[in-house]
């Protein structure tokens, strides 16, 4: 009996909540227009609460994404910063040396946003 219950322990919990869910669903057939009337119901619940269910992998994943998008945001802004100071400065004649030692900006990267303000 022991094994059977570390068995059944070792089931993931998404598992486990999916078997309940399917149990219950099988018990609890609903008629066809009331299966219908209730699904309306939970698809207007989700969408006036913009939320709909989303299991835990999908909220780590949601929350990782958003982290990862606010430090890619923040590095792109930053180097669209340092192109507009750099522009800036080309456009009043500053020397490109003096100009890549201010923003970090290569040789290279400055004479492409010359090419490109022209």
């Amino acid at each position: 009996m022991k094994s059977t219950g570390r068995a059944l322990l070792n089931f993931s919990i998404k598992t486990d909540i999916l078997n309940v869910y399917r149990f219950i669903d099988w018990i609890l057939t609903l008629p066809k227009p009331l299966a219908n009337e209730f699904w309306q119901e939970l698809k207007t619940y989700e969408e006036d609460r913009k939320m709909p269910y989303i299991t835990t992998g999908e909220r780590i994943g949601y929350d990782r994404g958003k982290v990862e998008g606010k430090v890619e945001g923040k590095v792109e802004g930053k180097v669209e910063e340092r192109q507009a100071i750099a522009l800036n400065l080309l456009k009043q004649g500053i020397s490109i040396d003096v100009i890549a030692q201010a923003t970090g900006l290569s040789m290279l990267q400055l004479q492409q946003l010359q090419v490109e303000s022209r």
